[in-house]
């Protein structure tokens, strides 16, 4: 009874002299760009504490250098037992262990998934403030082969509480020979956006308002995505219509346009190529299906894309990549940086609308991908 009372005592004691540490640890991360931190003793191992720490940094686009990073200064620090939670908009995905540089993950158990949604706080985020252009490009015409129309999007992604956010920006043009959209500065997309894991390896986003492509209304996404799993699908409804900026005014189309897509994919992890099929209809009625290559690089992905649909054939290609130089000023409470996964797309078609998507740079198809543990260690 008294060695059981004894191990109780010491057990209070180690955990509560680790609370200084903790606090610690938590400010280097903070500092190094991290901006959940949550941070809990598990268990007791050969003499030292597990801990669980979950983190998000949303200025790195590649998981594996999250984790090395987030490692690297617990190491320094004197943690040397840790799990790891990737969590993105404040949700848990899953357990990442390092050992000797190789990353190991898990599912994550719902007793630690409640621990991490308890110490959860959304007043850890910055007010992030992302530099991003906006480039739109298209080639064929007689009078002016190469017409294109650039803006400067300055926008922030608002966290309200877990998984919900604001995204708005101001969007600064710089050069436009495309169409006759005012020239002035005017309001950036513009929604609201909710994102959660339903059940393990099920998640769901709904998006409302003003979105990227001149889209407005709402954006409904299902994935299911196994982390450890080569195949995962998901399925998209939109209901949208088109706004437009003409001179000190707005107009908005008629929400009529549906878009309705089941999406098919596949991940060959030793090459790290995923092989994605869209089919269904896309924007403007148009139907068929959109088969593309994604290439997978440590911060850089590089896509190859056809379509076929009743509108037409197409081809073309797309880049998703960080922009430098990345942070420009970081606080306790603010940073002002380049986006960490700016994604462009052409399609070699002049009309521009065969197989036509918007938003793309924000679906869940797209950000998840990158958080395949199969990938983890392959770069």
């Amino acid at each position: 009874m008294s060695k059981s009372l004894l191990s109780i005592l010491f057990m209070f004691v180690l955990f509560g002299a680790s609370a200084q540490d903790i606090n610690e640890l938590q400010s280097v991360l903070h500092s190094a760009g991290f901006e959940q931190e949550l941070i809990f003793p598990m268990s007791s191992k050969e003499g030292e504490i597990v801990y669980m720490i979950g983190v998000e940094h949303r200025g790195i686009n590649n998981p594996s250098e999250v984790l090395t990073l987030a490692n690297s200064i617990s190491e320094k620090l004197g943690f040397k037992q840790n799990k790891f939670v990737l969590l993105y908009k404040g949700q848990p995905l899953y357990e990442s262990t390092i050992r000797d540089n190789f990353i190991s993950s898990t599912n994550l158990s719902d007793t630690n998934s409640r621990d991490l949604f308890r110490k959860f706080s959304i007043k850890d985020y910055r007010l992030n403030i992302v530099i991003d252009p906006d480039i739109q490009v298209r080639f064929g015409s007689f009078e002016n082969p190469i017409q294109s129309k650039l803006s400067l999007l300055i926008g922030s992604d608002i966290m309200l509480f877990r998984g919900f956010s604001l995204f708005t920006g101001i969007l600064i043009p710089v050069q436009n020979d495309l169409d006759n959209e005012s020239n002035n500065p005017k309001l950036g997309p513009t929604f609201f956006e909710f994102f959660t894991q339903v059940v393990p390896n099920h998640y769901a986003q709904l998006s409302l308002g003003l979105f990227y492509n001149n889209r407005y209304g709402i954006d409904l996404e299902y994935r299911f995505f196994p982390h450890a799993k080569r195949f995962s699908m998901g399925f998209r409804y939109a209901k949208t219509g088109f706004y437009y900026f003409p001179e000190r005014s707005i107009f908005f189309d008629s929400l009529d346009d549906n878009l309705m897509l089941i999406n098919l994919e596949y991940l060959f992890v030793k090459e790290r190529i995923s092989a994605s099929l869209d089919f269904g209809q896309f924007l403007q009625k148009d139907q068929g299906f959109k088969f593309s290559l994604f290439k997978q690089y440590k911060n850089i992905e590089v896509g190859f894309f056809s379509t076929i649909t009743k509108l037409g054939n197409t081809s073309g290609f797309n880049f998703t990549i960080p922009l430098f130089p990345g942070k420009l000023i970081r606080s306790k409470s603010f940073e002002l940086r380049t986006n960490d996964s700016f994604r462009w797309e052409y399609s070699y078609s002049n009309d521009g609308v065969i197989g036509r998507d918007f938003n793309s740079n924000r679906s869940i198809k797209n950000n998840l991908r990158r958080f395949n543990s199969n990938l983890l260690n392959k770069y």
